[in-house]
């Protein structure tokens, strides 16, 4: 029901910083709700699309490997429901590969 909220009413960034990155932020919520996760990512709108983009830029600037991981799969998730926005998602897990080698490989993998 919230899903097709979500999918209806679209979301504001104020939403994605505090409730859907917090969710990804910490690993043992992230297994918890990944379907979850997965299916908001599924519904965003290209602006929603957009400001999940940058937010993950931003929180992947101080992220370790592992939440890395993390939000490189949410990145491949929505690209695979929003294709318009594949460039921004490819300039931000270009930007991680230094990090993380092989970030988008095993990214697209976890996604599956």
């Amino acid at each position: 029901q919230f899903v097709q909220m979500v999918g209806e009413s679209g979301v504001d960034d104020a939403l994605i910083e505090r409730v859907f990155l917090r969710v990804v932020s910490d690993e043992k919520s992230y297994g918890d709700y990944v379907r979850f996760v997965r299916a908001l990512l599924g519904v965003l709108n290209t602006k929603a699309a957009l400001a999940w983009i940058t937010a993950c830029d931003r929180l992947g600037q101080k992220a370790d490997r592992a939440l890395l991981s993390r939000l490189a799969e949410t990145l491949v998730t929505l690209v695979k429901n929003a294709p318009l926005i594949v460039d921004e998602a490819q300039a931000v897990l270009g930007k991680w590969e230094s990090q993380l080698p092989g970030v988008r490989m095993k990214a697209f993998h976890a996604a599956r």
